[in-house]
C-alpha cells in the first residue's frame, strides 16, 4: 500500500508541475488525455500481473536465500556487523545493487533484438510525460519479473529491501518522463546523482545512436 501511495502522490504532482512548467508546450489537451488514459490502463494492468503472479514468488526466493544465508547482501551481513540484514548499511547498498541491475537489464533490452521488440513499445510514446514512466509492453514486465526470481537470491534481498527501491525508482521514473521544463541549473546538479527529464529526453531520440544511450533507472553515474 506504502508503494501505491508513492505512486499515486508522484503521479499527481509531477503530471500538475508539468502543466505549469512544460518543457513541450504545443499540445492539445483532448490528445493528452487519451495519451494519459491509455498509458495508465497500460500500468495498471502491468501492476495486476506483477501482484498475482510475480510476488509471492520474489518473496519466497528471498526468504529462501535469507535462510539458507545465500546471495551477496546475506553472507556480507554474516561476515560484517555493519552489513547486517536490516541495517541502513545493507539497505543503502541493496538499492545501489538493484539499480545497477536494472541499468543492465535495460540495456540488453536495447541490445538483444528479441528484447528490443516488447521493449520499442515504450518508445513508440510520441508525447512523453509522466505517464509514459507506465508504459511498457506486459511481456517485457513478465520478462523482467521473472529475472529478478533469480536476481533477488543472488543478491540475497529482503522484500523490504526490495520494496525501498521501488519506492525511490518509481518516482524518479514519473520524474524523469514527465514534460517539465527545469532550471538548466538544477537539472545540471541533480543529474550529477540521478536521472532528470533532460538526461532521460535523449533516451526516447529518435536517433538510434542515441537511443542507445542513458540507460539509468535512478542513479545516473551508471551512464559516465
Amino acid at each position: 500500500m506504502i508503494k501505491e501511495v508513492i505512486v499515486i502522490v508522484s503521479l499527481i504532482f509531477f503530471f500538475v508541475a508539468e502543466h505549469v512548467f512544460p518543457f513541450f508546450s504545443q499540445r492539445s489537451y483532448k490528445t493528452l488525455f487519451k495519451h494519459d488514459i491509455k498509458n495508465i490502463f497500460i500500468g495498471l494492468i502491468n501492476a495486476v500481473v506483477v501482484a498475482a503472479f510475480f510476488v509471492a514468488l520474489w518473496q519466497k526466493v528471498s526468504v529462501s536465500s535469507f535462510a539458507q544465508n545465500f546471495g551477496l547482501l546475506n553472507l556480507l551481513g554474516t561476515k560484517f556487523d555493519v552489513f547486517a540484514q536490516g541495517s541502513v548499511a545493507s539497505l543503502l547498498l541493496a538499492l545501489l545493487l538493484f539499480d545497477l541491475w536494472m541499468y543492465w537489464w535495460h540495456r540488453l533490452n536495447h541490445v538483444i533484438p528479441f528484447f528490443w521488440k516488447f521493449h520499442q513499445a515504450h518508445h513508440t510514446d510520441t508525447l512523453m510525460d509522466s505517464t509514459s514512466a507506465f508504459r511498457f509492453h506486459t511481456i517485457e514486465i513478465v520478462f523482467s519479473s521473472i529475472a529478478r526470481l533469480l536476481v533477488i537470491p543472488l543478491l540475497g534481498m529482503s522484500m523490504d529491501q526490495l520494496l525501498f527501491y521501488e519506492s525511490i525508482l518509481l518516482p524518479v521514473i514519473i520524474f524523469h518522463h514527465s514534460n517539465i521544463n527545469l532550471p538548466k541549473r538544477l537539472d545540471s546538479s541533480l543529474r550529477l546523482i540521478i536521472v532528470t527529464p533532460n538526461h532521460h529526453r535523449v533516451h526516447h531520440s529518435k536517433i538510434r545512436r542515441e537511443t542507445d544511450s542513458n540507460y539509468s533507472s535512478i542513479f545516473s553515474f551508471w551512464d559516465i
